[in-house]
């Protein structure tokens, strides 16, 4: 007579089937040589971070030349700097 598990415990231990005739499963473990390798995921991900810092550092350069043009005119105009300019 079969059992059917109670709901929130642990499932039934497997039970072995006397009737049917054993069936083999062959692992191949060693596929390491078929990945991708580390290294090349490394390097790629160094390149990508190293971009992304160089424009930033770009971007951020761009910005403070543009805050000191923008005070350069307030001093000489007396117009209006956005928030943020250098003193």
């Amino acid at each position: 007579m079969p059992t059917l598990p109670e709901p929130g415990r642990a499932p039934l231990p497997p039970e072995l089937d006397t009737s049917k005739t054993p069936t083999f499963v062959l692992m191949e473990r060693n596929l390491g040589t078929q990945r991708q390798p580390a290294v090349s995921l490394t390097v790629g991900a160094g390149l990508v971070f190293a971009l992304c810092c160089y424009t930033l550092h770009r971007r951020e350069r761009t910005l403070r030349s543009n805050l000191e043009a923008a005070a350069a005119i307030e001093k000489s105009t007396g117009a209006v700097v956005p928030a943020g300019a250098p003193d």
